[in-house]
C-alpha cells in the first residue's frame, strides 16, 4: 500500500489512495470467499444438517401421532352405539393425554432446532466478519485467534481428545463454533466397539437407517455379523442361528455369500478358508470404529480431513523442495527442514517453482548480485558475505558447516549461473 501510495502521489494522484484501500479490501474479501469455499464448508453444512434431521423427526413424529389419534377416533366413532357413555370418554381422555405428550415432545423438538438455527447464524456471521474486517486491525487479529483455536479444537476432536478439545473450546469462548455434540456422540460409540459391545452403535444405525441406507452403508450387517461370530466362537450355537434368522434374512440380496461363509462356521469347529479367519480376526473391531467414523462423519457432512491436516499439508507441499529430504541439505529458517514436519511432509510433492531463488544455506540470505554465491573446493555454495564475515573471524580461514573442514578465503571460487 505504502508504494502504491507513492506511486500514486508521484504520478500527480491519478490513483487516489481511496481508491487504493478499497481494492486492497475487495482482494482480502475474494480471498476469504475463496478460503471459505475450500475448507469452511463442513463449518456451515453441519448445522444444516442437524436442522434438517430434527425438521424430519418431528414431522415423522407429528404424522405417526395424529395417525395413531385419527385412528383411534374413527374406531370410537364406529362403536360409539354399543359402548358406555363413561368408557367413551375415558378412551377421549387417554387420547387428549397423547396429544398433549406429543405437544411437549414437538416443543422439545423446537428449542433444538432454534438452537441449531442460532448456532448457523452465529457461524454464518463469523465467517462474514472475517471477509468485511479490516486488513491488519486488532479486532483482525482476535478474529484470526479465534479461527486457529477452532481448527485446533476440530483436529483435537478427530484424534480423539475430546475432553482436551472440551477445554479449549471453554477458554477461547468457541463453543457454538465447535462440533462437540457429534463428536461426543461419536466417542460414546467408539468407545463402546473398543470394548466389542456393538449395542450403542446398533441403536444408532436404527436411529439413522434412513439416511445409512442412502449412503449404502454396510455397518449395521457388519455390525450384526460381528454379533454373530461372538455368538459361534464363545459355544451357543443356537443362540448364533437363532440371531442369524432374526438379523440377515433382510441382507441376503447384498450379503448372501458373506452369510454362506458366517454359516460354515457352526459346521467346522476351526476356520477353513481365509474369509472365515477374517471373520474372527480382531482386527474387524478396529474396522468397525474406522467405518462408523466415516459413516457419522458423512452423515453430518463432515470432510475426512480436518482443516489443520489439509492447511498444513497444502503449506508444506508448496515449500518443500529436493533439499528438504537431505539431512546435509536442511535449512533451519525452512518449515519443511523441521524434524517433525519434515516427517509429516515425507509423502507430500514437491513444490514447482518456475522462478528459482538461491539461499545461502550459511545465513539463510538471499544471494544474487550483492550477495553472490561462492563454492569452496568441496563444492559447497554459500553466499559471499557469510563467507567473509566468517573470514574476518577466522584470520581468512573458512570453516565448511556441511564438511567442517578448513579453507583460505581465497580459495572460493564465484559461481555463474547461466
Amino acid at each position: 500500500l505504502s508504494v502504491l501510495y507513492t506511486v500514486s502521489t508521484f504520478l500527480g494522484g491519478l490513483v487516489p489512495p481511496s481508491l487504493i484501500v478499497v481494492e486492497s479490501r475487495s482482494w482480502h474479501r475474494r480471498k476469504m470467499e475463496t478460503e471459505i469455499i475450500a475448507l469452511e464448508h463442513s463449518f456451515l453444512k453441519v448445522p444444516h444438517e442437524q436442522i434438517s434431521k430434527t425438521s424430519r423427526a418431528v414431522q415423522q413424529l407429528v404424522d405417526s401421532e395424529v395417525q395413531l389419534v385419527t385412528s383411534k377416533l374413527e374406531q370410537i366413532v364406529s362403536q360409539a352405539s354399543s359402548t358406555p357413555p363413561l368408557a367413551i370418554a375415558k378412551e377421549i381422555d387417554d387420547l387428549m393425554q397423547q396429544l398433549l405428550n406429543l405437544k411437549e415432545q414437538v416443543n422439545g423438538l423446537e428449542e433444538v432446532e432454534q438452537h441449531l438455527l442460532e448456532t448457523a447464524a452465529l457461524r454464518i456471521e463469523h465467517l462474514n466478519e472475517g471477509m468485511t474486517i479490516e486488513v491488519g486491525s486488532q479486532h483482525a487479529d482476535l478474529w484470526k485467534q479465534q479461527r486457529l483455536d477452532r481448527i485446533i479444537c476440530d483436529h483435537l476432536l478427530r484424534v480423539g481428545q475430546y475432553y482436551t478439545a472440551e477445554e479449549l473450546a471453554k477458554l477461547a469462548g468457541i463453543e457454538g463454533f465447535t462440533n462437540l455434540s457429534i463428536f461426543k456422540t461419536s466417542k460414546e460409540i467408539e468407545d463402546a466397539l473398543e470394548q466389542k459391545d456393538c449395542g450403542p452403535a446398533l441403536l444408532w444405525c436404527a436411529a439413522n437407517q434412513s439416511r445409512l441406507s442412502k449412503l449404502k452403508s454396510t455397518l449395521e450387517f457388519k455390525l450384526h455379523m460381528q454379533n454373530y461370530v461372538r455368538r459361534v466362537t464363545s459355544g451357543d450355537r443356537s443362540g448364533a442361528i437363532e440371531y442369524a434368522k432374526a438379523h440377515f434374512g433382510n441382507h441376503t440380496g447384498r450379503h448372501l455369500k458373506d452369510i454362506q461363509v458366517a454359516m460354515a462356521l457352526l459346521v467346522f469347529k476351526k476356520p477353513t478358508v481365509a474369509r472365515q479367519f477374517e471373520l474372527l480376526s480382531d482386527n474387524r473391531w478396529d474396522g468397525l470404529v474406522q467405518q462408523f467414523r466415516r459413516n457419522i462423519f458423512a452423515l453430518h457432512s463432515l470432510s475426512g480431513q480436518s482443516v489443520l491436516d489439509v492447511t498444513l499439508q497444502a503449506g508444506l507441499s508448496i515449500l518443500k523442495n529436493h533439499g528438504c529430504q537431505q539431512a546435509t541439505e536442511r535449512n533451519a529458517d525452512c518449515p519443511v527442514c523441521v524434524q517433525q514436519m519434515n516427517t509429516l511432509a515425507t509423502n507430500l510433492p514437491f513444490s514447482n517453482h518456475t522462478i528459482s531463488r538461491l539461499v545461502c544455506w550459511m545465513s539463510g540470505d538471499l544471494m544474487n548480485e550483492d550477495n553472490p554465491p561462492m563454492s569452496l573446493p568441496n563444492g559447497n555454495v554459500y553466499g559471499r558475505n557469510a563467507l567473509e564475515a566468517m573470514a574476518a573471524e577466522r584470520d581468512g580461514q573458512i570453516r565448511c558447516p556441511r564438511t567442517e573442514r578448513d579453507y583460505p578465503f581465497s580459495k572460493a571460487q564465484k559461481v555463474y549461473i547461466m
